[in-house]
């Protein structure tokens, strides 16, 4: 029986995860004060992450949205549940087996309820008009910007050519299509193209996807000139579940792995190190200032050197 590890967590919930592993294997000789603060550290943990989705405000829905398309409030929020638990209920692995998508994905790829709404305040903060999404999954990130009455037009880039399929009707049920630009293809091409085309700059980027070309995407929206001069760029996962400070998740030898996850485990291990290198280069970046902040799984803030 394989031992591996689902990943697909923040550096909370794995912290949380492993103390309630140390808590279900600490034999009885332990002393019960050493029990108890093992157990509150585990509390504090696992109910940071809860408690602050708990005390958000749920996806904002501007009263400009729905004088604007005719919808009500209840009728855009449906679409966004049902684009939620259409993420959560898809069998993303089968989809895979049968061709459907070129890589494996998965449901704890999207921005979920919470990061949304983080989002969309930085956004409102930035007041961008033109936003550009490298990374789309099943465009929760995108509908969620896509609301806000200041962005015109949101360029999304994706390679997968199944997410078009599933990603539209539930933009059309909330009213946002119309401004969305959904283009498959490698993001790198696509950015070259743009800037040979006369592409206006943008104002916010928010980056969620590949973690090694990372850097690749920041340096190419400088060198292309597709970030305005007051743009913010936002980057995820930029903590990649505590990779920084605790690798070992990525480097056992003694688990048992089958060839597919022995295959996902190595792309997993790539991610860490695209992202370790990447916050290394933004720091370091001459022309760059950066603000990593601990929300989910890590979101840093990329501007312009005052």
């Amino acid at each position: 029986m394989s031992t591996y590890r689902n990943t697909h967590v923040t550096p909370s919930v794995r912290a949380a995860n492993l103390l309630k592993t140390a808590l279900a294997s600490s034999p009885e000789s332990v002393a019960p004060h050493t029990t108890a603060v093992i157990s509150e550290a585990h509390a504090l943990i696992a109910g940071e992450e809860p408690y602050l989705e708990n005390y958000t405000s749920d996806l904002l829905v501007p009263q400009s949205h729905l004088d604007g398309t005719g919808l009500s409030d209840a009728e855009v929020r449906g679409a966004w549940t049902s684009l939620l638990n259409a993420t959560g209920d898809t069998d993303w692995l089968q989809l895979h087996a049968d061709g459907k998508t070129q890589d494996r994905l998965g449901s704890a790829m999207c921005s979920g309820a919470y990061e949304a709404v983080v989002l969309q305040n930085f956004a409102l903060m930035a007041k961008p008009a033109r936003v550009l999404e490298i990374g789309v999954f099943t465009g929760t990130a995108t509908l969620a910007l896509a609301l806000l009455p200041t962005v015109q037009q949101i360029v999304a880039l994706d390679v997968e050519p199944y997410l078009k399929e599933f990603c539209e009707p539930f933009w059309a049920s909330a009213g946002v299509s119309d401004k969305i630009d959904f283009k498959i293809a490698p993001a790198l091409e696509t950015l070259a193209t743009m800037s040979k085309s006369g592409c206006e700059p943008f104002d916010l980027v928010f980056i969620d996807a590949d973690k090694p070309s990372y850097g690749a995407y920041v340096q190419a929206l400088l060198d292309l000139g597709l970030l305005s001069e007051d743009g913010v760029i936002l980057a995820d996962n930029t903590l990649y579940k505590g990779c920084w400070v605790a690798p070992e998740m990525f480097e056992s030898t003694e688990l048992e792995l089958d060839e597919v996850e022995r295959k996902q485990l190595q792309i997993q291990k790539e991610a860490m190190d695209g992202i370790n290198e990447f916050n290394a280069f933004v720091r370091n970046h001459p022309e760059l200032e950066a603000c990593v902040l601990p929300i989910r799984d890590g979101i840093t803030i990329i501007r312009r050197k005052l």
